[in-house]
């Protein structure tokens, strides 16, 4: 019995292929622009009039290698076959495409721009903090100036501390590695004439060069705390309580009794501790996001301030005495951190002063759904107002359309359906918070937090008696509430025999739990509000507690 093809997959495909196919091609006459020998003469000779002194004597030279590169070229291409047919025994539908076998860098070139572009000379460790909210090329010294040409970046970030060890742009802005400053100034002149900004992050003591480069903006310091690698996610409640004494400079801090030393920020060695001693304010910050109590001698809020040898005792006595942070300690310290110190609000911050319109802080926007068991709506506005951070967008069902006017400066979208699948369906953000009243100021920033740390696809909250019974009790009085306002929940009840129960000192943990009730979730994923469903098809879930 043979099945008709359904239409609309049918067209998907063809506009499919039909794209493919102006993809390849463009990229065909892209490559063939940038072979070109007359664009390459001509950013020659562009290069040798900008910059006369060095380039003009390296002219000659230049024109006669694209001379060189340019016959060998024609006599290769003459002599080549023409490119074989494609196999007929391919799958129907399926068009080479140019991105293949390309690295995720060198598809900018013709792939379209969703994210802020940062091109520069960055540690791995920059680097990973930097992935989750910008396309991110590092530069090396022998093709810095060609990738920073192809890639055009939004901003060039040179950091201080990718200069010094042994990485390859090491001893960078010293006198005796005057090649690689040529270089890097090569880079610079070339993304200022293009109008993008180059910033120099002295994390790290510079050298004279570094200095003197004619940088845009020169940040001071930390650029932030990424909290999606720095975080108190299952932390354990039983952790050391021997001093970590973290230090950046030559001498580390003398700490009386027992201790535990590193000299590099791993956030697998702040998670072992219940307490840090450090001497840099990046290091604290760190230290404070992994659930440490923190003695630091240079001042830094949330940390105990030692700026001598006898306060330093002290105040390290007095954290080991206090032990682990509690659960309430460590959410305010965790929702500054979110607030005033992660990477995003940094950025964001630097980008804004540089006049970049780029969004790192884009993941924090979330759709509040409304349903119509929510409450008095007075109340429900009243605590949507008073949210410290404020979303980007509420679904309203219909009936409660009159809200909206006491909603200002929030848009406000109207459900037609008034069903928990309507406001799901009206819901434009890609995850949205299942509203229920009595929520706290602070319910959309932790959440949102925990959302940066974790990088889940859903976050529950876990009542404070599901640790102490079970949750079975929770579990039923969590599916009632869904089932009043209208919410299919399937297998809230079985979640904790698959995920366990914990400790009312279990914190943050990734896993289905009995009674966990989901509040943040990913727009595809709410349609059904199954926490073991999701977990099933391998979701991740965070479970907080509630509060």
């Amino acid at each position: 019995m043979s099945v008709k093809p359904d239409p609309e997959l049918v067209r998907l495909r063809r506009a499919l292929r039909e794209r493919d196919g102006r993809i390849q091609e463009l990229a065909a006459r892209l490559a063939a622009v940038e072979g070109s020998v007359t664009l390459r003469v001509g950013q020659t000779l562009v290069g040798a009039a900008r910059r006369p002194g060095r380039r003009m004597v390296r002219l000659p030279r230049d024109l006669y290698r694209l001379w060189r590169t340019s016959a060998r070229t024609d006599v290769r291409e003459t002599s080549e076959r023409p490119a074989p047919a494609p196999s007929q025994t391919e799958a129907p539908g399926t068009v080479p495409s140019p991105f293949l076998g390309l690295t995720e860098e060198e598809r900018l070139l013709v792939a379209p721009r969703d994210r802020l572009v940062i091109a520069g000379v960055l540690t791995p460790e920059a680097v990973a903090a930097l992935e989750p909210y910008a396309h991110v090329v590092p530069l090396t010294p022998h093709a810095a100036e060609l990738v920073g040409d192809l890639r055009d970046p939004d901003l060039v970030l040179i950091q201080a501390a990718a200069c010094t060890g042994h990485g390859p742009w090491a001893h960078l802005g010293d006198p005796a590695a005057t090649d690689r400053e040529r270089r890097i100034r090569e880079v610079i002149a070339s993304s200022q004439i293009r109008g993008r900004p180059v910033v120099l992050w002295r994390d790290a003591p510079a050298a004279p060069g570094l200095r003197r480069l004619p940088v845009d903006e020169v940040v001071e310091g930390d650029l932030g705390v990424p909290l999606h690698l720095y975080n108190p996610i299952a932390l354990d409640p039983a952790r050391s309580r021997v001093p970590l004494v973290h230090t950046a400079g030559p001498r580390p801090p003398e700490v009386p009794g027992p201790v535990a030393h590193a000299v590099r920020h791993e956030p697998a060695r702040f998670r072992e501790h219940a307490v840090a001693v450090v001497d840099t304010e990046a290091a604290a910050l760190r230290a404070l996001a992994c659930g440490a109590r923190v003695v630091s001698t240079v001042p830094v809020p949330g940390a105990a301030h030692a700026p001598d040898a006898a306060s330093l005792a002290a105040e390290t006595a007095a954290a080991v005495g206090a032990g682990p942070r509690t659960e309430e300690e460590q959410r305010e310290v965790t929702r500054r951190l979110f607030a005033e110190h992660a990477l995003p609000v940094r950025l964001a911050a630097l980008l804004s002063r540089l006049g970049l319109d780029a969004g790192p802080l884009a993941s924090r926007r979330v759709s509040v759904l409304v349903t119509p068991a929510a409450g008095d709506p007075r109340t429900l506005a009243a605590e949507l107002r008073a949210q410290t951070l404020a979303p980007a967008e509420i679904v309203l069902p219909a009936e409660l359309g009159a809200t909206a006017s006491e909603l200002p400066g929030v848009p406000v979208r109207l459900a037609p359906g008034g069903g928990w699948e309507g406001l799901v369906a009206a819901a434009r953000e890609p995850y949205v918070v299942r509203w229920t009243p009595g929520r706290g100021p602070h319910a959309l920033a932790d959440l949102l937090c925990a959302l940066e740390c974790s990088g889940a696809d859903a976050i529950g909250i876990r009542p404070p008696e599901a640790a102490g019974n079970g949750g079975t009790a929770n579990g039923a009085l969590a599916g009632e509430g869904l089932a009043a306002a209208g919410i299919r929940a399937a297998g809230l009840g079985d979640a904790g025999a698959r995920g366990g129960t914990r400790g009312p000192a279990a914190g943050w943990a990734f896993g289905a739990e009995a009674g966990l009730e989901p509040v943040l979730m990913r727009r595809d994923l709410a349609a059904v509000l199954d926490p073991a469903a999701w977990a099933r098809g391998g979701a991740r879930l965070l479970a907080i507690p509630g509060g």
